[in-house]
């Protein structure tokens, strides 16, 4: 029994053993795995906090250029505002020029009609003076004439038709003077 007890200690020492060296491949293997995984992670929790620091700078960037966008943007609008209201009041002077063009034509068309009828007033004017001065012509023409005829006292019509013609000078210079009086 001894050696069967000891044939049992023998094999239960070797089990122990056996198990130990176990034991120790699992606690080498568990802290490789653990070292590597903590390696990994420590290396991710890096990894992860140098992206979040990157994304939080992308961020404030995106933040500061929204900013200044956002100003631009408003300036933008202020100058376009601006523009819209000079705009419109050119608008305005324009549409008054115009009107003030379209008043002055017609000003333009009344006084050129004016002056057509001053100038056609002035030429019938000068057409009448003209026949007058034609027609006193003429009566002095023949007052002349019949001056003459009497200075030499050669009359080629007889006395009476002379006399009559005189008589139709005399008159016609005074309708002609009365005439032109008018």
């Amino acid at each position: 029994r001894r050696e069967r007890l000891e044939t049992e200690k023998l094999q239960l020492e070797r089990e122990n053993k056996r198990l130990k060296n176990n034991r120790e491949e699992l606690k080498v293997e568990l802290e490789r795995k653990f070292k590597t995984n903590a390696e990994d992670r420590e290396n991710e929790l890096h990894h992860t906090q140098a992206e979040l620091h990157e994304l939080r700078e992308e961020l404030n960037d995106l933040r500061r250029q929204s900013a200044r966008n956002e100003k631009l943007l408003d300036d933008r609008i202020e100058e376009l505002d601006h523009s819209r209201r000079r705009g419109e009041q050119h608008e305005v002077e324009v549409r008054a020029l115009r009107s003030r063009v379209e008043d002055m034509k017609k000003q333009q068309t009344s006084i050129e009609d004016e002056l057509d009828l001053s100038q056609n007033q002035y030429r019938k004017m000068l057409r009448i003076v003209e026949e007058r001065d034609e027609e006193i012509e003429k009566i002095n023409l023949q007052m002349e004439q019949a001056q003459t005829r009497a200075r030499r006292n050669i009359s080629p019509w007889p006395k009476a038709a002379f006399a009559k013609t005189t008589r139709d000078v005399d008159g016609g210079a005074s309708s002609s003077e009365s005439s032109c009086d008018v």
